[in-house]
Order: structure tokens, then sequence, then C-alpha cells
């Protein structure tokens, strides 16, 4: 069975090709970065709406899968925000004590500038 990447010709089956057309084009837009953080609230919100997504009759089972994976996302989404702002509030802290401990060491400099003075 023989297979072309680029010109969707194969062996195998009855048309010469594999049952399915292949795209070259992307299946999904090229994602951005976020410049701004969603509020978990938000991410509560989406999740809140796909699980009542979830509770109507009829649904295929993409659907249920990508509800299934906005639900997933959202969660993991909640507990990455939190590491976040964890970090965040770390970051600031060091840099109040960094700040502390360069005043505490230029006056401990200016007392033996003085003393041996």
């Amino acid at each position: 069975m023989e297979v072309e990447v680029e010109g969707s010709s194969s062996k195998g089956a009855p048309d010469g090709g594999l049952g399915a057309e292949v795209s070259s084009q992307p299946v999904l837009p090229a994602l951005g970065s976020a410049e701004v953080l969603s509020s978990p609230e938000e991410a509560l919100k989406k999740m809140a709406t796909a699980v009542a997504a979830l509770e109507r009759s009829g649904l295929s089972r993409l659907e249920i899968q990508r509800l299934r994976c906005i639900i997933l996302g959202a969660e993991k989404y909640q507990g990455l925000f939190e590491r976040v702002a964890q970090y965040r509030l770390l970051e600031e802290r060091l840099v109040e004590l960094e700040g502390k401990y360069f005043e505490l060491v230029k006056k401990q400099q200016k007392t033996q500038n003085n003393e041996s003075s």
C-alpha cells in the first residue's frame, strides 16, 4: 500500500484514495497568545454552560466529546490560574524583600563609612 501525503493519491482503495479527502489547510485556526488571562469565574461559567448542554438529549458523539473537552479544559485552567496567581504573589513578595534587603545593606554601609571616618 502506497500513500502520498502531498498529492492525496493512494493505492489500496477502489477509487485510488483513502475514502476521505485530504486537505492541506489546517483544521483549526492558529491560536494566538492571550494578552489577558480570563478569570476563574469565566472558566466556571463556561464549564456550567457545557454541563447544562450535556443534559440535552440527542447530542452527537462529537458534541459530547467537545463539551467534555470544554469541561476538562475549564477545570485545568482553574488549577493553573491558581498556580499563576500564587507565583505572582511570591514574585511580588520577593521584589519587596529584595528592596528591603538592599535598603538594609545601604544603611549598614553608611554606618560603617561613618564609623571609619
